[in-house]
């Protein structure tokens, strides 16, 4: 796996990944934005994504050719995909392509790229930056509103394939927040 190469070098950037994908999933919860994970490196979990409206890529910097097969199966149905920093620049085991496989999607306008450097820019622009990405894909598909006005506030809305919503509010500040 790619990262092993990477075992003992100390730098931040092994953390990208990491902090990317965290970064990604904050604005998930505090907008109220329903998700699933799954993940590049098992693409035999990739079938079902055609399902989902968006498929959002936070840190695509390893990706097997199956998991772009499913990836442009997903676009060919409709599927809106949104790709934050990398795209794809090496294989699983960590062997550079000669150009990102995402790139040529990307050219042709099928893939949203959102090129946020997370060193550069604030939370709050990256969080401003990509809720506004969703938003723009989801259109009226958008199963909750939700404003947490400055509050530190998250929201999971779940949905079982039966009908039944599961709403969960998480306050983790220590006072009372109106929302």
């Amino acid at each position: 796996w790619w990262r092993l190469k990477y075992y003992y070098n100390t730098s931040a950037k092994q953390l990208d990944g990491w902090t990317y994908n965290r970064a990604a999933m904050e604005v998930l919860f505090r907008k109220g934005y329903p998700f699933e994970m799954y993940y590049l490196d098992q693409p035999e979990s990739l079938k079902s994504i055609a399902d989902f409206k968006i498929l959002l890529l936070p840190f695509a910097y390893s990706m097997s050719k199956d998991a772009i097969k499913e990836i442009e199966k997903a676009i060919s149905k409709g599927v809106k995909v949104i790709v934050i920093s990398q795209q794809g620049e090496v294989d699983e085991y960590g062997n550079k392509y000669p150009e990102s496989i995402l790139n040529k999607l990307i050219t042709q306008g099928k893939v949203d790229y959102l090129d946020c450097n997370l060193d550069k820019i604030s939370y709050s622009e990256f969080a401003d930056k990509l809720s506004k990405n969703i938003d723009k894909n989801l259109g009226e598909f958008k199963p909750i509103y939700f404003e947490n006005y400055g509050y530190d506030v998250e929201v999971v809305l779940r949905e079982t394939k039966d009908g039944e919503k599961i709403l969960l509010v998480l306050n983790w500040d220590k006072n009372k927040a109106d929302i």
